[in-house]
């Protein structure tokens, strides 16, 4: 009776399973990001993710959304991260990258985001980082950086720094900047903060367009007439967190679909351009543009928020 209650049990688990990924097959917009995603999987990710005798890559944003995909059906390819970069070798490459004098006695926000975000993928201890952070001379804090000295300070627990916030984060809608503008909505939310960011949520409504959301263009000194990939990307991962609106329509920034406009700047061998008819831009594009992806793919798949940092 045990015996056949056990294969009863089977049965039901994985005709469950088998449902679960039929459910994903057929969701039309899963299926559209999961082509997008495999394909940069299949032909970029190794120039990415990388350590070896001859090369060193390690991309964050990379690694972030390849940590959100180990879960869905990319389970198998996401563990490319076992695989290339284990975590010995990761620890290795911290120690030789980070671990120097220039890090520890001049740190700067932007490596210890990058060093953390590595850690939090490998589940390392990230006590240094926050007496790093604690060292960060508050001078250096403006209106556009102060997301993520927000987004650190919430991550480190670390409350050193919180009173400079505030009256900095009402400066950032000044810099026109679309990235900066998103990931401050975003640091804001993960934090806790409660500061007021309609504003902010206003210009990335008018940034909007039928290429995605554009930024500020410092060669014009005017808002851009047209998207771009980055910009687009980080509207995306931040409204993967925030949740603006209801699943079904969340993805919309002024009646535009940020998803489908940011897999349109996908090239054939899985690259981003910054513009569609750019080159590709491995550098800023391609990663960030993988991990808002990723967010998308995990949030819809699971129908919940997303924390990519």
């Amino acid at each position: 009776m045990k015996k056949i209650f056990t294969i009863i049990f089977l049965l039901i688990t994985m005709l469950s399973i088998q449902s679960c990924d039929n459910k994903e097959d057929t969701n039309e917009e899963l299926k559209e990001i999961g082509k997008s995603i495999e394909l940069f999987i299949d032909n970029q990710l190794s120039n990415y993710l990388r350590i070896t005798d001859e090369i060193t890559t390690v991309d964050h944003y990379v690694l972030l959304g390849l940590v959100l995909l180990q879960d869905t059906k990319f389970a198998e390819k996401a563990r490319f991260i076992d695989y290339y970069v284990p975590s010995s070798k990761m620890k290795n490459y911290l120690e030789k990258t980070y671990y120097n004098d220039r890090y520890i006695n001049n740190p700067n926000i932007y490596d210890i985001v990058k060093v953390v975000s590595i850690k939090k993928a490998y589940n390392f201890d990230n006590t240094q980082e926050k007496e790093l952070f604690n060292k960060l001379p508050n001078d250096d804090i403006n209106e556009y950086n102060v997301c993520w000295y927000m987004l650190e300070a919430a991550l480190l627990n670390d409350e050193s720094k919180n009173d400079l916030f505030e009256d900095i984060f009402d400066k950032v809608i000044t810099t026109k900047d679309s990235d900066t503008i998103a990931m401050s909505i975003y640091a804001n939310y993960i934090g806790n903060y409660i500061y007021n960011d309609d504003l902010l949520y206003d210009f990335l409504a008018s940034a909007a367009s039928e290429t995605g959301i554009s930024t500020f263009d410092y060669m014009t000194n005017e808002l851009s007439t047209t998207g771009n990939a980055c910009s687009t990307s980080m509207s995306i991962i931040t409204f993967a967190l925030v949740n603006l609106i209801n699943y079904s329509n969340r993805w919309y920034s002024n009646d535009y679909y940020l998803v489908d406009i940011l897999i349109s700047y996908q090239n054939k061998d899985g690259s981003f351009s910054y513009n569609i008819s750019d080159d590709p831009d491995l550098d800023f594009s391609s990663p960030q543009a993988f991990a808002a992806l990723a967010c998308a793919y995990y949030s819809i798949k699971n129908q919940t928020f997303t924390y990519l940092f």
